[in-house]
């Protein structure tokens, strides 16, 4: 659903950021039209936005900050008991693929926000390895 708040990591920490605006939307792909319309500023990860920024589009307004370390992208399957090859082997893809340096953050300087922060930027929030789950969430 619409987010009424922003959880962003800057300068003084991780900080509850309320907002508000004119459209509300669970629409990831209104929200990037909609900034790139003029219509205001939002909170987006570089794998949605990134090609926006680099040919200049989009301007990240505010580097300090970054999206929430608890931010995450997770592979959701039923159960690990007798789990098919296919599936391990997709989870292995995806780990190497989208781990430490996912390749939509290749070309950005994402050391600004470490710097003050002291967390690396990525996705949206903070760049941790990819790792597997012992068992389904």
């Amino acid at each position: 659903g619409a987010q009424e708040n922003w959880s962003v990591a800057g300068p003084d920490g991780n900080k509850q950021v309320r907002i508000k605006g004119n459209i509300r939307t669970n629409s990831a792909e209104l929200v990037r039209e909609a900034l790139l319309s003029g219509l205001g500023i939002g909170l987006r990860g570089t794998w949605e936005v990134g090609p926006d920024i680099k040919s200049g589009a989009l301007k990240i307004v505010l580097p300090q900050y970054v999206g929430s370390p608890r931010s995450a992208v997770h592979a959701v399957y039923p159960s690990r008991d007798f789990m098919p090859a296919k599936v391990n082997a997709f989870l292995d893809f995806l780990g190497e693929h989208f781990g430490l340096d996912p390749y939509w953050d290749q070309g950005f300087d994402l050391n600004t926000a470490k710097a003050r922060t002291g967390k690396s930027a990525a996705k949206g929030g903070t760049k941790t390895p990819a790792k597997r789950a012992d068992r389904a969430a």
